[in-house]
């Protein structure tokens, strides 16, 4: 009786990963063009494309998106959500929602925004060189010498 109670308990969180782990894979990756096809008219989606101009970065969040490969595509959204840090016009962005096919607006829940560069080493020789990354010993630089 003292192993069950806890490997129930472990059953049931390992169950519950693996459902949310399969509803969020069920939400289909779209961009901005295949929004044009009206095949996701009235589904969830996840929107993938960049942010062109902000109409308000408050709630309920407008601006507009468009399209990764094709600048010309582009899609009014509204998110009701918290503002991410990087919320700004060029940035990559994926919006969880629904597109409505009378009013041609994304309607999202969830936004998420991403900014690789931000993470990449501006300096070569930095701790994010490809030396360090790869396991490489890089010497450390000799401490500068005071005179006094």
């Amino acid at each position: 009786m003292k192993v069950a109670v806890p490997g129930l308990l472990i059953l049931i969180g390992m169950v519950s990963l693996i459902w949310m782990g399969i509803v969020q894979g069920a939400i289909p990756e779209v961009g901005v063009q295949g929004l044009q096809t009206g095949q996701f008219a009235g589904r969830q989606v996840r929107l993938q494309g960049v942010i062109e101009a902000i109409e308000t970065d408050v709630r309920p969040m407008r601006f507009t998106i468009r399209d990764m490969q094709d600048p010309e595509v582009r899609y009014p959204v509204i998110v009701d959500d918290h503002r991410p840090d990087i919320f700004k016009p060029d940035t990559d962005v994926a919006v969880i929602g629904i597109l409505d096919p009378e009013t041609g607006v994304f309607e999202g829940t969830k936004i998420f925004t991403k900014c690789p560069s931000k993470y990449e080493a501006s300096d070569p020789g930095s701790m994010g060189s490809v030396a360090a990354r790869s396991g490489e010993s890089v010497p450390p630089e000799d401490p500068p010498i005071d005179p006094e």
